[in-house]
């Protein structure tokens, strides 16, 4: 991961958010090129540097608080979003060849695809997961109750089964440790520790085990998804070997049926969002405002459909 430090000396494009200067005092900016200048400090959820506006470096210096996940603060190579200032930091530690940037980008971004924890990392993959807990509870808690639920059933629904894996396994293990889970539901979750497991074994030894978690295209979504990665940098990464040797149609038949999944979440969304109002007079502000987030909704799906297609 690089310094907190290390970053001082590079740009960062920022966009439509409120940066305060020290002496506490808001101000807008919009679409602007900032050179950060001085390391402030981190908290826990947060870190922050002193910066000042590409175009004026003479300016007084701001303070800007860079929340946190985000992807530039975990990586070990620059971010797209970010460039050296070579002008005033021709030794800048992080400043190398484009070439370089891409091979080392690859290195560190191809072992996170291929760690079997990395969903824990994408917002909507945890969300997804935390539903898919819900939804077996949903689905077959009765059926425990009733003494009509055994292990082999679990192997007979196409869409349980790429979602049974060690990642769901954790998770559910820590609901039951912190008492997260409706006291109903307890042995049904137990039921699942022991099963899991069990299950798990059995497709490794029958050669079957392929869980979402352990597909590298899931994986490469959920990297653009993140924005980990542009799409140039997407393009170079998904020829790598030791991606490509992993690719298989059982692989892209997994993936497509994760983004049905997906798709109806985001069509939930858009729905919910862009639901028409019953009032058809003339627009207002009220109305506009709508119209605008409408605009941003179709925005947001054309994005995901990118995404899908790009990692595909």
């Amino acid at each position: 991961m690089i310094s907190r430090e290390d970053l001082v000396g590079t740009v960062m494009r920022i966009g439509c958010r409120k940066i305060e200067d020290l002496t506490n005092q808001p101000e807008d900016v919009n679409d602007t090129e900032f050179l950060l200048v001085n390391f402030l400090g981190e908290g826990t959820t947060a870190v922050v540097y002193g910066v000042v506006p590409l175009e004026d470096p003479s300016k007084a210096e701001k303070a800007m608080k860079l929340f946190k996940p985000r992807p530039f603060l975990e990586m070990s190579v620059l971010h797209h979003s970010f460039r050296v200032y070579e002008k005033l930091y021709p030794n800048h530690p992080l400043l190398m060849q484009p070439q370089e940037r891409m091979r080392r980008l690859t290195e560190e971004m191809v072992t996170r695809l291929l760690s079997p924890r990395f969903e824990f990392r994408v917002e909507i993959y945890r969300n997804i997961m935390e539903t898919a807990i819900q939804g077996l509870a949903r689905q077959y808690a009765q059926r425990y109750e009733k003494g009509e639920l055994v292990i082999s059933d679990l192997l007979e629904d196409p869409a349980v089964t790429p979602r049974l894996d060690e990642n769901l396994l954790y998770c559910v293990r820590q609901l039951l440790d912190e008492d997260s889970i409706v006291r109903e539901y307890v042995p049904f979750f137990e039921f699942l520790v022991d099963a899991i497991p069990k299950l798990i074994e059995r497709w490794k030894h029958e050669g079957s085990y392929s869980p979402f978690s352990s597909n590298v295209l899931y994986n490469l979504l959920g990297l653009k998804i993140e924005d980990f990665i542009n799409d140039e940098e997407l393009d170079h990464i998904a020829g790598d070997p030791r991606l490509l040797e992993q690719v298989s149609y059982r692989r892209i038949e997994d993936l497509w049926q994760f983004v049905t999944i997906l798709y109806g979440r985001a069509v939930n969304i858009i729905n919910l969002l862009s639901a028409e109002r019953t009032y058809a007079g003339p627009k207002g502000s009220d109305d506009l405002s709508e119209e605008m987030g409408r605009l941003d909704i179709q925005q947001m799906e054309a994005n995901l459909s990118s995404h899908i297609r790009a990692a595909v």
